[in-house]
């Protein structure tokens, strides 16, 4: 007999196409696009495992997860998380989840969740007593209708004024004209990895949507992520590699920041293409490819082309449907509707009831110039919320008086004459650091997936830094940190790595670490961009998508 699926999602393309895809693979699957008809469904026919979206429209998943453990101590829950939300994984993971996984997510590694979850015997959990306490309704339900049955709840996606909403109504036309390359252009933080996968969901395409960051891959290994390599291709390959865009066929290939690819590999992008085939690195065959390109970048290519640094034939060929989302700043009165779903969100994941928003908060929020867009927003509306004491959000608690200033090293301020700056590589150490922390994760904990919760990463992330992580090693790691010049080690935490609080945000600590490295060599070489992008060891574009996103938030 097949095992039982109760597939809990409130975004109906995802929830059709994924439990048409596992019923393909023999389980049986019941779907419910809400926390009441979960429930309704759960107490009819206990089922083998529930696969539970946390973002639910009614009632928060966690909740809806304390009232399935409270009916059946034994069901396996496996929670789906939006990327970087770290805080509700953990929170799920206590009140007795088996596992987690990250949206967007592919549909095999779906499937290999799963999997694992039912081989993994129920976890008793010991109820607190508040534990099975209802988590209180947003007091009013989000206000665009239109723009929320698009896209289940994606907040980042909600939007009334017209510069956006054009925005949505020209990628639908893209969809109704099957077009198989569209650009993105925005600053940072704008949402277009969230339109990305919008342009997924509501696509049509059964395949995966796949996502690929390309200045996180080291040059040498761009080509090889992106269209695989054969056994024997370069020394290490031992097997044969699908890439990125075979493990998209028939769905969406995200290329993120595709203004940082480099020149060597533009031509044989921009090949793939104009004949939608590919050879994999040391192959000697064409692969034919059936995948839709998204890209996306924050940077202006026509100035990247102008410059040399950007290829002029490859731009014509990306630009052919280019969509500009607009900053949150000429986005009008969107700004305070984004702002008050985010409150309902935060709030629903504290148990505590959606707060309100007075005319001065209003008026503040609407005179800001967000310069990390909906990103910025996102993270001032949750400082507010965590330290928020009554139910009314002023204007006060926004802290809107200016950009927060970077925190203290621990340890003594570097030198600040110009003369003292020995050239480094800022990645190589920012990957060594990242490295240590990885390493002392996997060492203090039981199985990747604790490791993951405990430094903010999904099973996922943390599978990619791992592999490079264990390929370097502890010793090569500690190498490259203490071979760094004395004035970038004193930026560097205090024995890196081997204190791991919890709540550590490993992201955000790298993230901090660069900034005030980057500002301090800026001040040093008084604000002279080539001087200082000689002294970090990156291309001057490099350097300012960098200054880029901290003046904007992290991307």
């Amino acid at each position: 007999m097949s095992q039982h699926i109760l597939f809990v999602e409130d975004e109906a393309p995802f929830r059709t196409f994924a439990s048409t895809y596992l019923e393909e693979h023999g389980y049986r699957i019941t779907h419910a696009g809400s926390a009441s008809a979960a429930l309704e469904a759960f107490a009819k026919e206990r089922p083998d495992l529930v696969i539970l979206d946390l973002n639910l429209p009614d009632l928060h998943g966690v909740e809806v997860l304390r009232r399935f453990r409270s009916q059946s101590s034994e069901v396996r829950v496996v929670v789906l998380t939006s990327y970087g939300d770290a805080g509700n994984a953990v929170t799920a993971l206590k009140a007795g989840a088996t596992d987690y996984l990250t949206k967007p997510i592919e549909l095999s590694q779906l499937l290999e969740g799963i999997r694992e979850a039912l081989a993994t015997a129920p976890r008793a959990v010991a109820q607190a007593p508040e534990a099975t306490a209802k988590v209180p309704l947003p007091s009013k339900p989000p206000t665009s209708r239109r723009a929320m049955s698009r896209v289940g709840t994606a907040v980042e996606l909600l939007g009334e004024h017209p510069s956006w909403t054009q925005c949505l109504e020209r990628l639908e036309a893209v969809i109704e004209g099957h077009v198989d390359t569209v650009l993105l252009l925005g600053e940072s933080g704008t949402g277009k990895s969230v339109l990305a996968r919008w342009f997924h969901v509501n696509g049509g395409r059964k395949g995966p949507f796949v996502e690929v960051e390309c200045p996180s891959i080291p040059e040498q290994l761009l080509e090889s992520e992106l269209f695989g390599h054969e056994r024997g291709a370069f020394t290490g390959a031992t097997t044969r590699k699908r890439g990125q865009v075979e493990l998209a066929e028939k769905g969406v290939l995200f290329l993120d920041e595709i203004g940082e690819l480099p020149l060597g590999l533009q031509p044989k992008l921009l090949r793939f293409l104009e004949r939608r085939r590919y050879r994999r690195v040391g192959g000697e065959r064409d692969q034919v490819s059936n995948v839709q390109l998204v890209c996306a970048t924050n940077r202006e290519l026509a100035e990247e082309v102008a410059e040399g640094s950007f290829r002029r034939d490859l731009y014509y060929r990306l630009d052919v449907v280019s969509i500009r989302l607009p900053p949150l700043r000429e986005r009008g009165n969107d700004v305070v509707l984004i702002a008050e779903n985010l409150a309902s969100e935060f709030a629903a994941r504290q148990g505590r009831p959606t707060p309100t928003f007075s005319e001065c908060a209003r008026q503040a929020l609407l005179a800001h110039s967000f310069p990390g867009n909906i990103r910025e927003l996102r993270n001032l509306i949750q400082r507010a919320v965590v330290f928020l004491q009554g139910d009314t959000i002023e204007a006060h608690h926004l802290d809107l008086g200016g950009p927060r200033s970077a925190p203290t090293p621990t340890v003594s301020q570097p030198p600040s004459d110009a003369g003292g700056l020995a050239p480094v590589r800022l990645e190589a150490i920012v990957k060594a650091l990242e490295s240590l922390y990885v390493l002392s994760a996997m060492a203090t904990t039981s199985s990747q997936r604790e490791a993951g919760a405990l430094l903010g990463l999904d099973r996922f992330a943390l599978a990619r830094r791992r592999s490079r992580a264990e390929r370097d090693g502890r010793a090569g790691a500690e190498e490259t940190l203490q071979a760094a010049p004395d004035w970038i080690r004193a930026f560097l935490p205090e024995r890196p790595g081997e204190t791991l609080a919890a709540g550590l945000d490993l992201p955000q600590l790298l993230r901090d670490f660069e900034e005030r490295v980057v500002v301090h060599v800026l001040d040093v070489c008084e604000s002279n961009r080539s001087r200082a992008s000689a002294v970090l060891g990156m291309s001057r574009p490099s350097l300012n998508r960098r200054l880029e996103e901290q003046s904007g938030g992290s991307e």
